[in-house]
């Protein structure tokens, strides 16, 4: 929900997931401090899980990021369309 439908709010993941904010905002501090998520953090005043990428802060606009699905471990990362990328937990190529 995070990755490849791009929800941030805690409130709207709650609502898709059908669980308590409270239960999805606990799993998802769970998921940052078992590093499914690296650089990423809730942001408890606004309410959003945010998830900084800085091997993409710097890319130049018409890029297009998009979520990919590791092959080998199953786990989603974030690369610039057209360039080949490395899973950030398997280090497998995508």
């Amino acid at each position: 929900i995070v990755v490849n439908q791009n929800h941030t709010s805690i409130y709207e993941i709650s609502n898709s997931v059908g669980l308590p904010i409270q239960t999805v905002k606990a799993d998802l501090q769970k998921m940052i401090s078992l590093g499914y998520f690296t650089n990423a953090y809730i942001h408890e005043g606004t309410g959003e899980f945010v998830i900084s990428h800085p091997e993409t802060q710097g890319q130049t606009q018409g890029q297009q990021i998009m979520a990919k699905t590791c092959n080998r471990c199953g786990a989603n990362n974030m690369v610039v369309v057209g360039t080949p990328g490395i899973c950030e937990y398997c280090k497998s190529p995508l």
